[in-house]
């Protein structure tokens, strides 16, 4: 049961990065998504950043919490359990809170606003349930029911977690192509348009090869031809990126290039890690979950990397 949600946690927060602003108005008559201007365009990308900020650092907390309820009981029924990991407390969002999902999503509004809701009231269940288990673990209650509470509490942590994170993969489903639009819009006179565009490929090209060891990990069967197929795809874009060279006419954006090849170098970074992850997965014929934890990281500095680049 932990390996699902962590799995589902993991790849969801793999995906996302943040998008690019700008100011001034903008026809978007030619786009498929329904942006009226750059105001809406930035009130899209506004809501994608900050959804992804507060949904990294709640399925954090999600991912924490289940492991802390498998060994509280698997504890609360007898088992030995030398060691239940703590919960970190979450630390407030440094970007502001979402009121409302913005008009500008159209047609794609509605959908939003029910995920979105729902997205929340699983979390806050999740929260209230974690609260009694802590109280039920530390008053040791389970002595005198032998663990029935705990199963219980358990069970309605898990349901909410599964829609906790059923809802995130349906904002972000829907969110994807609009804010990709949305900051097409944008980017239509940014100095660094070519670099974002070719550094979003790469992103793409990262997330297939992430998805494709996943899904490995999950089936507990090692993909060799899939995988190695998305890692082959990766080391091209990157290659295409990195020959890319940075000259920008506006010298106010001459200091991005630091954070361009900070980008290219966490990218080739995290081909190293799935090399080895490759290597490991071949001989064992599954992938381990410390080896998808080493790539969890990696993975996050590459996203890290490519927002500092673009923010």
């Amino acid at each position: 049961m932990k390996k699902v949600f962590l799995i589902v946690g993991a790849l969801t927060i793999a995906s996302m990065s943040t998008s690019c602003k700008k100011d001034g108005a903008t026809d978007s008559s030619k786009t498929e998504v329904s942006v009226k201007g750059s105001d809406d365009a930035n009130d899209i990308i506004d809501f994608n950043n900050i959804i992804i900020e507060e949904y990294k650092k709640k399925s954090k907390r999600v991912d924490n919490i289940l492991q802390y309820m498998d060994k509280a009981v698997a504890k609360s029924k007898g088992e030995n359990v030398p060691f239940i990991p703590s919960v970190i407390p979450m630390i407030g969002f440094s970007k502001k809170d979402i009121s409302e999902v913005p008009k500008a999503f159209g047609k794609d509004k509605d959908a939003m606003d029910k995920s979105y809701a729902s997205f929340k009231s699983s979390f806050a269940t999740i929260e209230k349930k974690f609260e009694e288990l802590k109280s039920y673990m530390s008053a040791e209650d389970y002595k005198d029911d032998k663990g029935a509470k705990a199963d219980g509490i358990a069970k309605e942590i898990e349901t909410a977690s599964n829609t906790f994170f059923a809802a995130g993969d349906s904002i972000l489903k829907t969110l994807k192509p609009i804010a990709d639009k949305a900051e097409e819009i944008t980017l239509k006179d940014h100095p660094l348009k070519d670099y974002i565009i070719t550094s979003k490929t790469v992103l793409n090209s990262l997330d297939a090869s992430y998805d494709a060891m996943d899904k490995s990990f999950a089936a507990g069967k090692y993909n060799e031809a899939e995988v190695q197929k998305a890692y082959d795809a990766l080391e091209k874009t990157l290659k295409a990126n990195q020959d890319k060279k940075f000259e920008v006419k506006d010298a106010s954006y001459t200091s991005k290039g630091v954070y361009y090849d900070s980008f290219n170098r966490d990218i080739s970074s995290y081909l190293d890690k799935l090399r080895k992850v490759m290597r490991d997965s071949k001989g064992s014929g599954n992938v381990s979950e410390s080896n998808m934890s080493t790539l969890d990281s990696a993975y996050d500095s590459a996203i890290s990397s490519y927002n500092n680049f673009i923010n």
